[in-house]
């Protein structure tokens, strides 16, 4: 067995060990560090979930084939996908 392998087991066996001894309660998550980041997630779901970017994303396909485009109407919704990911 490597040597290098056996102490990275230990190690992450004795912080596996240190994490268990820690104990967190609900009353961290009400933490600013946590609170922040929880809502401004929420928010951006939130905001998402009204701008009717689902409608979009359902009727793609039916929308570049009412506008006549070229490109498979699947292929389409591939990429306004793939652009939604990327921003």
């Amino acid at each position: 067995m490597d040597l290098y392998f056996f102490l990275n087991c230990l190690k992450l066996e004795r912080s596996i060990e240190e994490s268990r001894k820690q104990s967190g309660s609900w009353k961290d998550l009400l933490a600013l560090s946590v609170l922040k980041p929880v809502s401004i997630g929420l928010a951006l779901m939130f905001f998402q979930q009204c701008s009717g970017i689902d409608a979009v994303m359902l009727y793609t396909v039916d929308i570049f084939h009412s506008a006549g485009s070229d490109i498979n109407e699947n292929l389409s919704t591939n990429i306004v996908g793939a652009i939604q990911v990327v921003m």
